[in-house]
This record gives C-alpha cells, structure tokens and sequence, in this order.
C-alpha cells in the first residue's frame, strides 16, 4: 500500500528500538517508503 502512495502512521515507545523483530519489520516497511516516530514518554495505547 505504501508503493502505492498510502500513508500510515503509527507512534511507538521508545523501547522498541531494543526489540529484533520490531527493527527487523520496521526495515521492511522503511525500504517501502514507510517512517517511524518514537516518544521517550510511556503511554497507554
């Protein structure tokens, strides 16, 4: 979807900058034009 020119925005902890398999799908989505944004804040979903 994102090749396609949808948008998709997600904000995430900052602790899953630690986590392999969250890096590993966040490099997935990045190579497809995706972004990321992380809070050092903790909050509730």
């Amino acid at each position: 979807m994102l090749r396609r020119g949808v948008q998709h925005r997600t904000l995430y902890q900052h602790t899953v900058r630690t986590h392999r398999s969250m890096l590993e799908y966040m490099a997935a989505v990045h190579s497809a034009g995706g972004q990321f944004r992380t809070l050092d804040t903790l909050f509730d979903r």
